[in-house]
């Protein structure tokens, strides 16, 4: 059977990966071979079968391979392919930063642009908070009061106050 082996997170003694595709894994079993590849004195192996994960981590500091990524990617691909599913051998590649928001690529004059707007932003969106308080406490009179547009204005605080978000949801991540 084909399977992915995606490698979704990593730190320098711990890798999690999780298994795609269309799978039947006897997860018992993958556990006992894993734990004859990784000796239970220096890794330990988790697996969760309801997400289709695993996680290994180093229990002690292996200085003597050179690329413990691969080192632990080829492994569970070893054991995978002795249980019948076919996984690629390729080692993993470096890991891709697809945005960095701290590099300084961009000119200073779409900078300055940026700050204007989200600052302009800023100004507009408190405005529409505050004046939306404020006819909402006007509101919450007036439904007391006979005669008095009360439900109305209340109607007019809640667009407000949906104004103010979605004049910063462009500038907030």
């Amino acid at each position: 059977m084909r399977c992915q082996l995606d490698l979704v997170h990593q730190t320098s003694q711990r890798w999690r990966f999780r298994l795609t595709g269309p799978l039947a894994v006897p997860w018992d079993i993958l556990l006992d071979h894993l734990h004859q590849f990784f000796p239970l004195h220096s890794w330990s192996v988790r697996i969760n079968p309801s997400a289709s994960s695993l996680v290994i981590q180093s229990l002690n500091c292996i200085p003597s391979l050179p690329s413990r990524s691969s080192y632990v990617y080829q492994g569970v691909s070893k054991q995978l392919h002795q249980l019948g599913f076919d996984v690629s051998v390729l080692p993993l590649s470096p890991v891709v930063v697809i945005h960095d928001r701290n590099t300084f690529s961009f000119s200073l004059g779409s900078n300055v642009l940026n700050t204007l707007f989200n600052g302009i932003s800023i100004c507009l969106s408190l405005s529409l908070l505050f004046t939306s308080g404020i006819v909402f406490i006007i509101s919450f009179f007036g439904l007391f009061l006979p005669l008095s547009p009360g439900i109305w204005l209340m109607i007019l605080a809640t667009s407000l106050l949906e104004m103010a978000i979605s004049v910063r949801r462009p500038f907030v991540l």
